[in-house]
């Protein structure tokens, strides 16, 4: 999936688990969230570190919910390769 090797800043994790900036620095402390870079005074993630905090429905959603606005916004670069199979996906 595309969204999972998306990195995304401090502020979008906090938007996504509703928190403060203190609260993701105490996971980043305490190494339940790991940064892949920092830029400035901000870090950046990847989505993927999400699933750590994120039940597997609720971080399914997200990458699915991601996804659709990358190949829909963007398909030439992630046009589907040669004997990949679609499926339909439930829009609830």
């Amino acid at each position: 999936m595309w969204g999972e090797r998306l990195e995304i800043t401090t502020e979008e994790v906090m938007k996504i688990l509703n928190c403060s900036r203190q609260y993701v620095s105490e996971l980043v402390k305490k190494e339940k969230l790991i940064p892949s870079g920092k830029r400035g005074k901000s870090y950046t993630f990847r989505l993927s570190e999400l699933g750590k905090m994120l039940d597997n429905q609720q971080y399914l959603k997200l990458v699915i919910r991601i996804d659709e606005l990358l190949t829909t916004n963007l398909p030439e670069i992630f046009e589907l390769k040669p004997g990949w199979k679609v499926h339909n996906r439930d829009k609830t």
